[in-house]
């Protein structure tokens, strides 16, 4: 009797397992109210017909050869499983904040504001959330990237029609209409029952955008749901679903989620890879053990970016050379852009990350001030769509693939690749040195110098730094190693004023290096004899010079730096800013020497 059911046993255990898997699948699709029926054409000489639909289930196991339930087997499509755009219906995975964003959005009251980076899974979850709620919780998206959503989102702002609205990337909506809305969600806070709810979805930070200008007492009628990097584990069980799905085995699980860093699309993204890389196309029998795919990650990654390089290679690198790139600079979009691959969360702010990085501030500083960064960003469309600059100065990434290429690029190689020349490995390319008088001159010089993507030491940027520190010590290295060019303004009042003399000490024996320049104007002119007075220099016309010269001379300055970071040998390099016998173009202002301080 034993022996005579052992057979019909294993055959139940296959069928069980398959049956678990046909639930789990129709479950799906049921819930996008929809009716179907699945057969597998082999289970130990047996066949698995499960039929499903809105109402009920039922499932039976029977000989092949016997009429079929369900017709022919319907295969599972790898575009199912994992999904590079859209919904992923068989692979979601609940992130942390989940029953957060439940929880508000079955509350009748008050606004909701989801914000976190991209392909982080922010838009998918609140999808599914409301699926799970129910149907009256029906919603409609609009997006404030689509033009033509602006007037739809305009209404909900205005007139608050019924029905939950969703509003994605609405940190792309101008600050009068992010007000109306923020009023909106206000006004509907106070109501009872208002039958409007407003759902905005956003990049990291976004919610600042939204409260900065706004009354206080929106924070208590909104709920802000911060969405973060997904844990390992959450990536791991994405990655299991799509295995269970598929029966297969992705290998290296440890790669992916390294590689993924808590995005659930790069997740997707990298076992769709593996997969078409495998040559997979649907699932493999589930009467058979999984198959392991035959694929090294690392090539699976290298394909990845080969593509993802089609992609992003121009844009990258038209957003990294900047408007005005000069070979010898800082780089600070370039620097920008490096930041954010090196960050674990998608988005930078740049003021402190400048603090943090002394080498970069002078010219990171000088593109957010003068609006060149935001200018360089809205001014490209190619650009505009994969990186966000927000009015708090917080730098975002809008699509998390354009991270994933950023992060595989060998910075040091990119910068000659894409024009530009070697970098001083001084923590400045320029210290200015001068006395008050010349200060005007010393802060437009500032400003030319940066604009041009060069570190510049002025103590004004650097005034928060030095509080409480000993100038001294603080002064001294900078001035005696720490830029490659000491910039000198003379004047009458130099030699008598107390720092420009301690600043003096520091630099004097770099004199004869040629890396401390003279630089003067015609209507403050030094009236003494120095060391530097017989150098090759810079005149201005006057202390408040035109942009033009002040430009012309950042172009002379920057060739002279990339000469002397360009050379091999101290010794074989050419003077970098020489005395001329005739009229020389690269002294500027100056018609006919650059001796001294006389002129």
């Amino acid at each position: 009797m034993h022996r005579r059911y052992l057979r019909p046993v294993s055959v139940a255990k296959k069928a069980a397992r398959l049956l678990e898997r046909r639930v789990r699948r129709a479950s799906v699709a049921l819930r996008h109210r929809e009716t179907r029926r699945f057969a597998d054409p082999r289970v130990d000489g047996h066949r698995l017909d499960f039929d499903a639909t809105t109402r009920s289930s039922s499932a039976r196991l029977t000989p092949l050869g016997s009429p079929s339930m369900a017709g022919e087997t319907e295969k599972i499509a790898v575009g199912e499983i994992f999904v590079t755009s859209g919904y992923p219906s068989y692979t979601f995975v609940p992130p942390v904040v989940y029953p957060k964003l439940k929880n508000a959005l079955r509350q009748r009251t008050g606004g909701i504001v989801v914000e976190g980076p991209s392909g982080i899974g922010k838009t998918v979850a609140v999808t599914r959330a409301l699926q799970e709620i129910g149907p009256d919780q029906a919603a409609t998206t609009l997006s404030a990237r689509d033009p033509g959503a602006r007037e739809r989102i305009e209404a909900v702002a205005e007139s608050q029609p019924p029905g939950t609205w969703i509003i994605e990337d609405f940190h792309h909506l101008p600050p009068s209409l992010k007000t109306a809305l923020a009023d909106s969600i206000k006004l509907l806070a106070d109501q009872s029952d208002p039958g409007c709810k407003v759902v905005l979805v956003g990049i990291n930070n976004a919610g600042q955008s939204l409260l900065h200008g706004a009354s206080s007492d929106l924070l208590t009628r909104i709920t802000i749901v911060q969405f973060e990097r997904n844990p390992d584990e959450s990536v791991d069980e994405l990655i299991n679903l799509g295995e269970q799905w598929l029966n297969i085995q992705i290998p290296d699980h440890d790669r992916v989620i390294a590689e993924a860093r808590g995005s659930f699309l790069l997740a997707q993204l990298l076992c769709r890879a593996a997969c078409d890389a495998a040559g997979l196309t649907e699932e493999h029998p589930v009467n058979e053990e999984p198959r392991m795919l035959d694929v090294e990650l690392g090539q699976v990654v290298d394909g990845v970016l080969e593509d993802l390089g089609l992609q992003f290679r121009d844009v990258c690198r038209r957003f990294a050379r900047g408007k005005k790139p000069k070979r010898a600079g800082r780089a600070p979009y370039l620097q920008c852009l490096r930041w954010l691959a090196e960050g674990n969360e998608w988005s930078i702010q740049l003021d402190r990350a400048a603090d943090l990085n002394p080498r970069y501030k002078g010219s990171v500083i000088q593109i957010l001030r003068k609006d060149f960064l935001a200018e360089h960003i809205g001014g490209d469309p190619d650009v505009v769509k994969l990186i966000h600059l927000s009015d708090e100065n917080f730098l975002s990434v809008e699509d998390p693939r354009f991270v994933f290429y950023l992060r595989h690029i060998d910075w040091a190689k990119y910068r000659a690749e894409i024009g530009f020349g070697p970098e001083s490995s001084a923590t400045y390319d320029f210290a200015l040195s001068f006395a008050a008088p010349q200060r005007e001159l010393a802060r437009g010089l500032y400003d030319a110098l940066t604009a041009g993507g060069f570190g510049v030491f002025f103590d004004e940027v650097e005034r928060d730094r030095m509080l409480g520190q000993d100038l001294r010590s603080y002064l001294a290295p900078i001035y005696a190693s720490g830029a490659e060019f000491v910039l000198v303004i003379l004047g009458r009042e130099y030699p008598k004023r107390y720092w420009t003399a301690f600043e003096q000490d520091q630099y004097q024996g770099r004199i004869d290096e040629g890396t401390v320049i003279p630089i003067w104007s015609a209507d403050d002119s030094p009236t003494f004899e120095s060391e530097l007075t017989g150098k090759g220099g810079i005149q201005f016309s006057s202390l408040s010079p035109e942009l033009e010269e002040l430009d012309r001379a950042a172009e002379d300055l920057g060739r002279a730096l990339e000469r002397r970071v360009s050379a091999e040998e101290p010794g074989d390099q050419q003077p970098l800013v020489a005395p001329a016998e005739g009229p020389n173009p690269a002294v500027v202002g100056q018609s006919d020497s650059t001796r001294g301080g006389t002129g």
